[in-house]
């Protein structure tokens, strides 16, 4: 769901997709909330994408602090319509988490 909650170690995130569904050129907003503050907090965000319908091979980059604090942006080449997977890597707070999030499809 666009904008549900996702736990990670320490908090949880908020990924938006805009627009969504997600076109070729989207951007992925993650807000990171702290467990300990209950905030939107600062991070490290990476987020690394694929297709797995095809063997494009993997994306990766680190997603920049947004307008807002706790936003952290990726901006998104999803080349074709499909299955996505983003394994999104946040360092907050001194712990580093990992989740996995699937897009069942994406607009041309």
């Amino acid at each position: 769901r666009n904008g549900g909650r996702v736990a990670i170690a320490n908090g949880w995130i908020e990924p938006h997709f805009s627009p969504f569904p997600p076109g070729r050129r989207s951007d992925l907003d993650i807000v990171v909330v702290s467990a300990m503050t209950r905030e939107p907090a600062q991070a490290q965000v990476s987020v690394t994408y694929e297709m797995l319908d095809m063997a494009h091979g993997a994306l990766a980059q680190h997603a920049l602090p947004g307008m807002s604090a706790g936003h952290h942006m990726a901006k998104l080449d999803l080349s074709m319509r499909g299955i996505w997977q983003f394994r999104v890597k946040v360092s907050l707070e001194g712990t580093t988490s990992m989740t996995v999030l699937v897009l069942t499809e994406s607009e041309p």
